[in-house]
């Protein structure tokens, strides 16, 4: 399969612009190439998951990611509702 260098360099260049470092933004712009080949996403598509303070996927993606990582390095989304008075109390 060939790669789509203009679609990969977009996500790279997003990544790089968010202060990965060169190793890591080379290794999941490519992950997230694969991603979007497969899962049939544009490249707006799959950067809209991506800012300077957090990741949050779909599922699907989830799915993907999780794929090609061994199951003790899992990763998932992770609901941050704030925690109610009563239970932050208890905590303290």
């Amino acid at each position: 399969m060939a790669i789509e260098v203009s679609k990969y360099d977009v996500i790279y260049g997003n990544l790089l612009s968010l202060n990965f470092t060169v190793d890591r933004a080379h290794a999941l712009a490519a992950t997230l190439y694969q991603i979007s080949i497969k899962l049939s996403l544009s490249t707006d598509e799959i950067l809209k998951y991506i800012s300077d303070e957090n990741f949050q996927f779909d599922n699907d993606i989830y799915e993907q990611l999780n794929s090609r990582r061994t199951n003790s390095s899992q990763i998932g989304r992770l609901e941050q509702n704030p925690i109610p008075d009563f239970i932050s109390q208890q905590v303290v």
